[in-house]
């Protein structure tokens, strides 16, 4: 009988180091006092030659422009030209807003060749897929040509963009974009 109280007696404290174990485990799993940093709205609108520009890519990024660190914040312009800035955290999580700071910001859109409508690269492009999914090669001249960026490198290009934006805080952070 004292064999089996002791036995229990042991068991308590070691049941208890187990739960306080098992606790730790999910709270670092589930992240549990690792949040997404503090991030605020951020909006505003792009247009090119006093017209509102639809599909743009607008890239917000700062410091050596880590995804992981969330110093990378992107959006797309709707019909209007406007956009609401998304961080990203890694490849798992993403924010509304972008965590305040100085920002160098990007635009661009990638299009068709200025010899072809969309619609043709489209059709063509469709049918190279479909060649490409049987397994057999494209040729040369049924290859869609590469897209083209809209704007010039001073607005899309990381390196080059003269474009700037200070999230502040507070904000309010409404920036325009007005390309030429």
């Amino acid at each position: 009988m004292k064999a089996i109280v002791m036995k229990q007696n042991i068991l308590k404290p070691m049941n208890l180091v187990c739960k306080t174990v098992l606790t730790f485990m999910v709270m670092v799993v589930a992240g549990c006092g690792q949040g997404l940093p503090a991030t605020v709205a951020v909006t505003g609108e792009v247009t090119y030659k006093g017209a509102p520009v639809e599909g743009a890519n607008v890239v917000f990024g700062r410091g050596s422009r880590s995804v992981q660190l969330g110093e990378i914040a992107i959006s797309t312009t709707d019909g209007n030209g406007r956009f609401e800035m998304i961080s990203h955290f890694g490849g798992q999580a993403s924010k509304p807003g972008v965590i305040p700071g100085e920002y160098r910001v990007t635009v661009s859109k990638y299009m068709p060749p200025s010899n072809m409508t969309i619609a043709q690269y489209e059709k063509l492009a469709s049918a190279a897929k479909k060649t490409g999914e049987t397994g057999e090669m494209v040729p040369i001249d049924k290859q869609p040509p590469p897209l083209v960026d809209m704007f010039p490198p001073h607005y899309a290009v990381s390196e080059k963009s003269n474009l700037k934006a200070n999230v502040t805080p507070v904000g309010p952070n409404n920036f325009k974009f007005a390309l030429d």
